[in-house]
């Protein structure tokens, strides 16, 4: 059969079309349905401060793609340009301030394809009331009667601005926060309030209730948020006991470093008597011009949950109770150069029953003191002012002076920072 010249051009345009198809059709027919198209899954039942699952899928457009989304204030917004394909998914934090009631908000999808072709979806959706998020325990540190506890930035929570930090020490220990109870209860919690955000970590001091003897046990550790959070660990701790000199009176303060206008706890102590002990006569514990002591804090022997209870030294020698202890607060004297100098504060405790203590050591009794200005504020005691003071009597009224009262001791603390 003979071809006209016609003809072959007719079949050659066909032939080269029908090649043409071929080759390209596949990128022409995506090409061909445009922008992607989206279906978003917006997740069910989303109280806020809790995960909720997006998923979002498309179909058209040219690979690869790239995806954002605002989540109207509800979520963090998904930034323009991240990578994606079809279906793309995301966990996010729903966010809502109200703890009453769900609030509405508006997302919008958007997710353009390599030719630069956008599809577009929005919508609304409802995040639940919010949910508390406990706040969460950090690093624990210690070093020597020191507990430092630190906790994570804000989880979040709407009008959180503080946690409460408490510590309840082991028998035997004593922790100072920000208040401490005058008679400082071994097994009531110290408290810190610290900033949620996490930018202050809360610290604890520890003294033994009693010097002379060691406290060891389980620290509990509390942290709560005001909205029903809260969080809870273990310490465990362990304070030595300071080796009384024989016949030396200490005066020590429990914290180290204190504000001014702070309570500072003070414990006078003494090492095994060297002659019988029976009464304490006229102790008189010298401080600095600008102490005022805390009336109704003075307490007899250890730290302890009950101030008159007896206990420290005095459990050696175990009266039936004290008839005369202690003077009260405001009977100190301004002792040299008028008209403002060291003051002195004199402390007695009489004893009834019981009997001569000649070989035990410990607390004698603890009180607390307030500074008005900043500085480094020591303690020491006068043995004659006039007449004879800080001794010590047997059950028949011989006096006894102790050996040492200088209390300047190496690795035991007789002095307190006080700052602004």
């Amino acid at each position: 059969m003979t071809v006209k010249g016609s003809t072959k051009l007719t079949l050659l345009v066909a032939a080269l079309a029908l090649m043409a198809a071929a080759c390209g059709g596949h990128n022409r027919a995506v090409d061909s349905l445009g922008a992607p198209v989206l279906t978003v899954s917006v997740p069910a039942g989303m109280p806020g401060g809790t995960q909720a699952q997006w998923a979002v899928s498309w179909q058209g457009g040219r690979a690869p793609y790239t995806i954002e989304a605002s989540f109207g204030g509800g979520a963090a917004d998904i930034a323009a340009g991240t990578p994606a394909a079809s279906p793309f998914s995301r966990s996010l934090l729903m966010r809502n301030d109200s703890r009453s009631g769900a609030t509405m908000y508006i997302y919008t999808f958007r997710v353009t394809d390599a030719n630069g072709a956008s599809g577009v979806t929005s919508g609304s959706y409802e995040v639940g009331a919010y949910v508390n998020q406990p706040p969460q325990i950090g690093q624990l540190t210690w070093d020597p009667e020191t507990l430092t506890l630190g906790v994570p930035a804000s989880d979040g929570d709407p009008g959180e601005t503080e946690l409460t930090v408490s510590v309840t020490p082991p028998a035997g220990a004593w922790a100072i926060g920000d208040t401490p109870d005058r008679y400082a209860p071994a097994d009531a919690p110290a408290e810190r309030l610290i900033p949620a955000d996490g930018s202050t970590p809360a610290t604890f001091s520890f003294f033994n209730r009693d010097p002379a003897v060691a406290a060891a046990g389980s620290v509990a550790i509390d942290v709560t948020d005001g909205f029903g959070g809260s969080a809870h660990a273990q310490f465990t701790l362990h304070l030595p006991s300071f080796i009384l000199a024989p016949d030396t009176l200490y005066a020590m303060p429990a914290q180290r470093v204190v504000k001014v206008g702070e309570p500072v706890m003070v414990i006078v102590a003494t090492g095994v008597p060297a002659q019988s002990f029976y009464y304490m006569d006229g102790v008189g514990l010298v401080t600095p011009e600008d102490s005022e002591a805390i009336n109704g804090s003075e307490n007899y022997g250890a730290i302890g949950v009950t101030h008159l209870a007896v206990d420290g030294f005095w459990s050696a020698l175990a009266p039936s109770d004290f008839l005369v202890w202690m003077y009260p607060a405001t009977a100190s004297v301004i002792i040299f150069p008028p008209p403002m100098g060291p003051r002195r504060w004199d402390y007695s405790i009489a004893p009834v029953g019981g009997h001569d203590v000649t070989t035990d050591s410990g607390a004698l009794f603890n009180v607390q003191f307030t500074f008005a200005t900043p500085g480094v504020k020591s303690f020491s005691f006068v043995a004659v002012d006039g007449i004879d003071r800080t001794y010590y009597s047997d059950s028949v009224s011989n006096h006894y002076f102790w050996s040492d009262i200088s209390n300047v001791h190496e690795g035991i603390p007789s002095s307190v920072t006080v700052v602004e």
